[in-house]
This record gives structure tokens, C-alpha cells and sequence, in this order.
């Protein structure tokens, strides 16, 4: 059984619009104490998207935390009241411009559970109508890309998909949902 950490103190180390560090001084189940600091940002969504044709939907956008161009899965954060589910259809309209016409939630999880709080709904979607132009924020440049699923599980195998929630993401949308995935 593994007992709860009793926090004894609290504060932010960091507190901007973007990115929350709080320190808790723990007192731990030895009875030893220690700081420990957790990274709070918004939590987000993403979708593995199908067209039609059973093309998965990707994006390739530089990430300046990396220093690289990525491709990536459709995704954004979850405003404040705002659904997972509606979360991802707008961001996914934002980015691709397409519609999601059907949407099945895969799961909840946790990005990086040994230093965040932060949580990622993923689900599977399929696309409709193209809508509208990308409406892209600021600092945003997306291509929209679409892969044959054998594609994209090559690309995993090579190491062109880089970032292991995207790789879960699609991994578990193939296990849920073998019918897109077989050619």
C-alpha cells in the first residue's frame, strides 16, 4: 500500500499565463521531508482522425521547446468550461479546417505523471465536410498532412513521430478500432 505524501507547505515557484511550478514541502511516509515541485498547465485534447478514404489525419508544425518540425496528431487545450469533446472539435476545425462528424473518447491520461498534473483526452474521430481556411493563433504554422495508417505505423517505427502521447494516442486508437487500421 502506498500512502499519500501530507503536504505541508505550499507556494508557486513560477506563476504566468502559460506555466504554474508549485513547490510542496512533503513530509513523506518515512517521515522524512522533501520539496517537491510540480508543473501545472492546461489540460488538452487530441484526436486520431480517418477520412473517408481511411487516411489518418496529421500535422506537421515547429515546436520551439524541441527545436524541430514534428508531426503530430490535431490537438489543443481545454478552455476553461469547456468539454474535452468540444475542445477538440473546435481545435481540430482551427487546424484543419475539416469537421469531425463522429467522435468515440479513447481515454483520459496523464502526460508526464512523475512531474505534472496535466491530463490529455484522447479520442478517435471521424472527419467530414472541409469547412473553412485554417484559422491558426499567433504564433502557430500548420501543415495538414494525410497517411495511410500502415504509413503512420512506420513512421512510429523510424522514429518520425517523436512525441510518445501521440504514439499512445494512435497505438491505443488501433487496438480500439482495428477496422481503419487494416488494408
Amino acid at each position: 500500500i502506498f500512502l499519500a505524501w501530507k503536504v505541508i507547505d505550499s507556494k508557486y515557484a513560477l506563476d504566468n499565463k502559460y506555466v504554474k511550478v508549485r513547490q510542496d514541502l512533503c513530509i513523506l511516509p518515512n517521515g522524512s521531508t522533501s520539496d517537491f515541485f510540480t508543473v501545472e498547465i492546461k489540460d488538452w485534447t487530441l484526436v486520431v482522425a480517418f477520412t473517408p478514404s481511411k487516411e489518418m489525419v496529421l500535422v506537421k508544425q515547429y515546436r520551439h521547446s524541441t527545436s524541430q518540425e514534428l508531426t503530430e496528431l490535431p490537438a489543443g487545450v481545454i478552455n476553461k468550461n469547456e468539454k474535452p469533446a468540444d475542445a477538440i472539435k473546435r481545435e481540430f476545425l482551427e487546424e484543419t479546417g475539416m469537421e469531425l462528424e463522429q467522435l468515440n473518447s479513447i481515454g483520459t491520461w496523464f502526460t508526464m505523471s512523475g512531474k505534472s498534473n496535466c491530463t490529455v483526452s484522447v479520442f478517435f474521430g471521424l472527419t467530414g465536410k472541409h469547412r473553412q481556411a485554417q484559422q491558426l493563433d499567433e504564433e502557430e504554422n500548420i501543415q495538414v498532412i494525410f497517411k495511410k495508417p500502415r504509413e503512420v505505423l512506420q513512421m512510429i517505427a523510424l522514429g518520425e513521430i517523436k512525441s510518445a502521447v501521440y504514439i499512445a494516442g494512435i497505438l491505443a486508437a488501433k487496438e480500439k478500432y482495428p477496422e481503419y487500421f487494416s488494408e
